[in-house]
């Protein structure tokens, strides 16, 4: 706690001697917010899965809804990391996903008081509090955090959803924007989970909606892989996936034959989905650059480098079925 303290400390002496520049904070994460709009699921359970989590929940309660994750529990690292923008101590090519440090920020579209509880760390994020601590007219939502002294909002509800599912990590959205947490619910895509290297199970409790997804891996080779998606124990779709390291192309199939997957499934993922078609209805991943909420591919150097190994990972599968080495019905399909 001595050092959360002395964090706080920091933040505040930041904000007051720069009371504008703090100030214009609130608008960067105001616009980092707006370009992850309908994607701050997805950033979260990317986060989770870096703090190797098998597990992801979202839940709705009294005066709120909570995203939840079994996760390695916060540091005080991982806390001003949260609280700054490209502070993150992940590195790019190593075995976490993300590394900018910005994608926390937007969730601030959701509600604008957070609170978390992760290990030994109470703490909430609370945009009228920070406004009158520092006696601003703005202030970002997510830089200093306020920890409880004698208030203790995390109710019986959520103490039993930790019981239940073993989360280690708590997010509490306050009064949140239901809007907000509809659209990102009703147009979530499980097939974004294919990817991650770590969670295999989200439970979704929003209102009438309740959502068990599971993911089962079945190992065929060293490279190549089976994956089924399950929704509320109800197979709804199967994956080849055929890697090279990190680089992976995936094939959506049916009853063991290939199909062509559906126009919104055949996106280019760096890791979690972005929105650029891959040309042909299928999946690839790799250690693509993308610009900062994710969605859209920079064709540098890395990104080149990435295709050109999954183009890598195709041919070969090309020359193995026309060889006939292997057999893959409906292969060509999604050509």
């Amino acid at each position: 706690m001595d050092k959360l303290n002395s964090l706080i400390t920091s933040f505040i002496s930041e904000a007051k001697a720069a009371p504008k520049l703090f100030q214009d904070l609130s608008k960067v994460e105001e616009y980092i917010s707006e370009t992850y709009l309908n994607r701050s699921f997805i950033e979260l359970i990317q986060n989770a899965d870096d703090a190797e989590a098998t597990k992801f929940g979202i839940h709705k309660i009294d005066h709120g809804f909570v995203v939840c994750n079994n996760g390695r529990p916060f540091t005080t690292n991982d806390i001003e990391a949260l609280c700054r923008s490209g502070a993150s101590n992940k590195k790019r090519g190593g075995d976490t996903i993300g590394f900018r440090g910005i994608g926390f920020k937007s969730v601030v579209k959701l509600a604008e008081s957070i609170a978390l509880w992760s290990g030994d760390y109470k703490l909430i994020f609370d945009k009228e509090k920070t406004k009158s601590l520092l006696q601003l007219s703005n202030a970002p939502v997510i830089r200093v955090p306020h920890v409880f002294i004698d208030e203790d909002i995390f109710g019986d509800s959520i103490k039993e959803l930790i019981q239940l599912h073993g989360y280690t990590t708590i997010f509490y959205f306050i009064n949140p924007d239901y809007e907000v947490l509809n659209n990102e619910i009703n147009g979530f895509d499980s097939s974004c989970l294919l990817f991650l290297n770590h969670i295999i199970g989200l439970n979704f409790e929003v209102g009438n909606l309740i959502k068990v997804i599971d993911l089962t891996r079945k190992s065929i080779s060293t490279s190549s892989s089976y994956v089924k998606i399950y929704e509320n124990t109800r197979l709804i779709s199967s994956w080849y996936l055929h890697n090279s390291l990190k680089n992976i192309v995936a094939f959506k199939s049916f009853d063991n034959e290939i199909i062509a997957a559906d126009g919104s499934e055949a996106v280019i993922h760096s890791f979690t989905p972005t929105i650029e078609f891959t040309g042909a209805f299928i999946k690839i991943n790799g250690d693509f650059s993308t610009d900062p909420s994710r969605k859209s591919i920079n064709l540098d150097n890395e990104s080149r480098n990435a295709l050109n190994k999954c183009v890598d990972i195709l041919c070969e599968i090309f020359v193995d079925v026309i060889s006939e080495k292997i057999t893959y019905k409906g292969f060509f399909r999604p050509f």
